[in-house]
């Protein structure tokens, strides 16, 4: 995607926040490309997530017009904890290595309808991991 002028602040520099968004993007594609979109889908799906943490580690800024690429690196199945890693991209414009312009860590808990943690069910902690 490239930046809209919508995500950038006074400097033009992607606003803090929409680091996040990107994150929860990636992860959403994530889920989907994996079969697992309507089953987390709110209302919807047997699988019930809240967001306990996130984090954002920023590297270098991304500015309006840039290509960006996000990509779920890792994901750590702990009992009722899922904990996303994700990597902001910021492409090249010719040849060249993409930039890494932050680390976004994003852990959801699996919770019952009435919020009582349960543990994160084996057959989507298998379809979660990702290859190196």
């Amino acid at each position: 995607m490239r930046v809209p002028f919508s995500d950038v602040d006074m400097h033009g520099n992607v606003h803090n926040s929409r680091y996040v968004v990107y994150g929860e993007n990636a992860v959403n594609d994530f889920l989907a490309e994996r079969g697992l979109a309507e089953r987390t889908r709110p209302g919807v799906g047997d699988l019930i997530f809240l967001v306990k943490e996130l984090s954002v580690e920023y590297r270098r800024p991304l500015r309006f017009g840039d290509t960006v690429a996000c990509r779920v690196r890792d994901v750590r199945v702990a009992g009722p904890r899922l904990t996303f890693d994700v990597t902001v991209l910021r492409e090249p414009e010719g040849d060249g290595e993409p930039a890494v312009a932050a680390k976004v860590t994003i852990t959801w808990v699996r919770v019952s309808p009435d919020r009582t943690a349960l543990r994160v069910p084996p057959d989507v902690a298998d379809s979660l991991r990702v290859d190196a």
